[in-house]
């Protein structure tokens, strides 16, 4: 299928860059433009720009830039149609496709999978909503109706093949159902648990996660895999597999809820799994996500930087779970976020704590948060006796490489200051041991540095103007000849000043540069927009003199390539540049 050119247009018109954005990264005004943190890449001074006139953006660090679609796109991982359709619904367009002998059939799997998983969604409501017991339950683990509506909760029957012959009997095949991760071996991959769908960033299902409903033992017809025989013990969790739309390591539960408080809170909290999650919610802590059964990722570190730089981690107060919190530290740290670790009382978690004392108390547990190297500290300390010389050294060389790699130069202090401190040990032998680590990698090698993308082209100050300006009015076009063949140093320029002379060819009196740059494609054109810094005081007589300076550069170099013997030519071609001279008043001396 396709998307109409017109009704694209409607939709990049009818968008504010400015809000679509701020839905992801947080903004500052600055002049006529908005800055930011790039998302793209880690920077410590704000160098991405968001021109709300001109409806574009543009990083002046990484080079990445582009109109709303273009943003979406990059930040969500999303095709060029999933995108425009995300768009479409934030602006309330409704999009009328017509069908293609170049359908993207990656793109068509995946929306069939996010139809499946949607259904899925619904399906699982239906059957709690039938399902009075389930319901009770729900109600004694202390979720209220509300909160079962906002996270779509929901109820996997017993019967290993109830969802399986729902799917086929609409019409979905086996082989997208097995896709989407809703079966497998020929029976429903979730069966008797409590259902808690997962989003994306967008609120899009993209998995499921599922909860037994006793702790112990579940009799049923069957398992997922062929794992759990009847009356075996089972996971008390089971999450969806990995599918085209859903990977455990790029998705935080609950984000698509918690983005906007974490950003006005400016700070996030990391819990351990759904439920807990849903019970800060409906307490009214509502900057916390959790992880999905895995360890924590450099790209989940990435999805929170956007909103934030300050994190807690509170995870489960078990020998695990503390374990978990110090690693995921270290993956933060190396980001550059803030992160204090909450200490939760032995044998709760953070629903029971809210149940029993009420959110003032969590609150001030995270509140009361250690820092990572106090936390390190103290856990390490039962491995280590740090009276004696043998248990610092120890420490300090388990702290040291996770300090190294610390980017912020302020906390790298803050923690050998803390580390010499509680160890006391003079704060120049942590840093001599710091410098032999580096010394070490340096001679032995270490992690390849982030790659950045490569410097565009460079481009003649002259060639740059000129596209600005034709941008910023393309009727102005009229004033450079069809003929007149310019010589482009860049080849995205020249690419683009044949767009404008191909737009204005068929009529175009205007055009906005959120289209020019949807239509370029070009991270070097939207630099050189979102800019916008170069305005003549007459466009008009600049346009028409930079087209006579072409022409006569033009004429020069044909009478170079004339030979003596052309000696007619020549005269005729220099009389042509004395009368463009004279008519003009160019000095091209």
């Amino acid at each position: 299928m396709s998307i109409p050119e017109a009704t694209i247009q409607n939709i990049l018109s009818s968008s504010d860059i400015v809000e679509v954005i701020e839905g992801y990264v947080r903004l500052t005004k600055s002049g006529r433009n908005f800055k930011a943190r790039c998302p793209f890449h880690n920077e410590k001074t704000p160098s991405f720009m968001v021109n709300p006139e001109k409806q574009i953006f543009h990083c002046f660090g990484c080079n990445i830039g582009g109109n709303a679609i273009g943003f979406i796109m990059k930040m969500e991982g999303l095709t060029y149609p999933e995108a425009i359709r995300k768009l479409a619904k934030k602006c309330n367009i409704e999009i009328n496709e017509t069908y293609s002998k170049t359908n993207d059939k990656l793109s068509e799997e995946r929306d069939a999978i996010y139809k499946i998983l949607n259904d899925a969604g619904l399906f699982f409501q239906k059957h709690l909503a039938e399902n009075a017991v389930i319901k009770n339950y729900l109600k004694k683990r202390g979720l209220t109706d509300e909160t079962i509506e906002k996270f779509q909760i929901g109820y996997a029957p017993k019967s290993s093949k109830t969802l399986l012959s729902a799917a086929v009997k609409k019409g979905y095949s086996k082989d997208l159902l097995y896709k989407s991760g809703v079966i497998s071996n020929e029976k429903d991959f979730f069966i008797n648990r409590v259902m808690f769908p997962i989003f994306d960033i967008t609120g899009r299902i993209v998995a499921f996660g599922g909860r037994v409903l006793d702790d112990a033992t579940e009799a049923t017809e069957g398992s997922p895999r062929g794992r759990s025989p009847v009356g075996a013990i089972v996971p008390k969790y089971l999450n969806s597999p990995e599918t085209a739309v859903y990977s455990k390591s790029r998705v935080l539960y609950g984000l698509n809820f918690a983005g906007k408080s974490i950003r006005e809170n400016n700070s996030a909290v990391i819990l351990e799994g759904y439920v807990d999650v849903i019970m800060c919610h409906q307490y009214g802590i509502t900057n916390t996500v959790a992880t999905l059964g895995t360890a924590f990722t450099p790209q989940h570190s990435s999805l929170l930087k956007r909103y934030t730089d300050n994190i807690t981690i509170a995870y489960d107060p078990d020998t695990a779970g503390r374990s978990s919190a110090i690693r995921s530290c270290e993956v933060l740290l190396n980001d550059d976020l803030y992160v204090k670790i909450a200490q939760l009382p032995d044998g709760k978690d953070s629903d029971e704590i809210l149940i029993s004392d009420g959110a003032d108390k969590l609150k001030n547990i995270f509140s009361n948060s250690k820092s990572y190297i106090d936390f390190f500290i103290d856990e390490k300390s039962d491995s280590f006796d740090v009276k004696t010389i043998e248990g610092k050294r120890g420490l300090i060389k388990l702290a040291i490489p996770v300090i190294s790699k610390i980017p912020n130069a302020v906390v790298k202090s803050e923690y050998i200051k803390a580390l010499s401190e509680r160890l006391a040990v003079r704060e120049e032998i942590i840093k001599e041991e710091l410098s032999r680590l580096k010394t070490e990698i340096k001679r032995y090698g270490s992690d390849s540095k982030q790659q950045m993308p490569p410097a565009e082209n460079k481009i003649n100050i002259e060639e740059r103007n000129i596209i600005s300006v034709l941008a910023g009015d393309i009727k102005l076009m009229d004033y450079i000849p069809e003929d007149l063949q310019i010589e482009f140093n860049s080849g995205e320029i020249k690419n683009f000043f044949e767009t404008l002379r191909m737009l204005r060819k068929k009529g175009r009196d205007s055009i906005t540069s959120a289209e020019l740059v949807e239509i370029a494609g070009s991270d070097v054109i939207s630099k050189i927009l979102t800019a916008g810094d170069f305005k003549p005081s007459d466009p008009e007589k600049f346009v028409k003199s930079f087209a006579d300076a072409v022409s006569i550069r033009m004429e020069r170099k044909k009478l170079d390539k004339i030979k003596v013997s052309d000696m007619e030519k020549f005269v005729e071609i220099s009389r042509k540049m004395k009368g463009s001279k004279k008519e003009h008043g160019t000095d091209t001396e």
